[in-house]
């Protein structure tokens, strides 16, 4: 699935075009229905998973359940996150981590700025403001 892109489309494709050549090698049914699950519980959307896990659920429950069927409803399933934006989107927990990420990198950033602003300050007074001027401080004299 991941060689794919995570398309079901395409990795429908694929294992139809293997399909002939697992039915040679004496792979039976349900070992292709094994492996057709475990690819499509590879996706990352979570919506799309837990539908995979319910069919996968009825199919080991004995609910009558071919290749092409499941090929179909996944190829569907996936078609319509897709067309409604939701396929792959990041989840309300996951889109709060998101904000509160970019929320800790902005306080860092300002922090590390406030940091090095202070300690622009403090050594200010070394510097002076014309070439010609001096400065003492502790007994020292700073050109």
């Amino acid at each position: 699935m991941k060689s794919v892109d995570n398309n079901v489309t395409i990795f429908d494709e694929f294992v139809r075009q293997q399909s002939d050549g697992l039915t040679a090698k004496g792979k039976s049914s349900s070992e292709v229905m094994v492996h057709l699950f475990k690819g499509y519980l590879a996706a990352p959307d979570k919506e799309f998973a837990t539908f995979i896990k319910q069919k996968k659920n009825d199919y080991e429950e004995g609910q009558d359940l071919q290749e092409d069927e499941l090929m179909t409803m996944a190829e569907n399933k996936f078609k319509s996150l897709v067309c409604t934006g939701e396929w792959n989107t990041p989840s309300k927990e996951q889109k709060e981590i998101l904000a509160l990420t970019a929320k800790l990198e902005s306080i860092t950033k300002k922090k590390k700025l406030q940091k090095n602003n202070k300690r622009k300050e403090k050594f200010e007074w070394k510097t002076p403001k014309n070439v010609a001027d001096t400065k003492d401080k502790n007994g020292r004299t700073y050109h």
